[in-house]
């Protein structure tokens, strides 16, 4: 297996819910750990600067109390995955079946 292929078979699809309020949530992918990803979000919706500080989801966090009132659910792991298409695949797969609120995009 590549290097490229290793990265991509760690690939994960999770859930960030709103402890408040379980409907309001966002469906993402990543091949990071799940503690990188929460804290990229976490810094990304305290980043005035960042491209992305006016997305609904981190206008969302910041509006309800930040990332502490927030959990990061394992929706897929270790699905077959050689490429970052696949990831997207199976990320718009879970958007089209749970219909997050807190997505602004379809990959």
């Amino acid at each position: 297996m590549s290097a490229i292929q290793s990265r991509y078979s760690g690939a994960i699809v999770y859930k960030l819910v709103h402890r408040g309020r379980p409907s309001k949530f966002y469906i993402g992918s990543t091949t990071m750990t799940l503690e990188e990803k929460m804290l990229l979000h976490k810094n990304e919706s305290l980043r005035p600067l960042a491209l992305t500080y006016n997305i609904v989801l981190y206008s969302y966090i910041r509006n309800h109390g930040g990332m502490k009132n927030f959990d990061i659910e394992v929706l897929e792991r270790g699905f077959p995955c050689t490429c970052w298409g696949d990831i997207m695949r199976r990320e718009h797969h879970y958007i089209m079946r749970l219909t997050p609120a807190l997505n602004t995009y379809l990959p």
